[in-house]
């Protein structure tokens, strides 16, 4: 049966005040680079103008035949 205390990436020793607050304070600052970075990427996306394949445009020959 699974034990979280024999796991490897489990942390065994007992964490002090200061470290566990500044594990939370850079949880925090990655939490909201990574929204910054989430909203930036949207604007981006919806401001870039992206061109349309044309489809099917009649060019005139050279000759009297009309278009193709």
């Amino acid at each position: 049966m699974y034990k979280y205390q024999s796991d490897p990436l489990y942390q065994a020793h007992v964490l002090t005040l200061k470290e566990i607050e500044d594990a939370n304070r850079r949880a925090r600052k990655l939490r909201s680079l990574a929204f910054v970075n989430a909203v930036q990427n949207l604007f981006e996306t919806r401001e870039k103008p992206f061109a349309k394949t044309p489809k099917n445009i009649q060019m005139p020959l050279p000759s009297s035949k009309g278009f193709a």
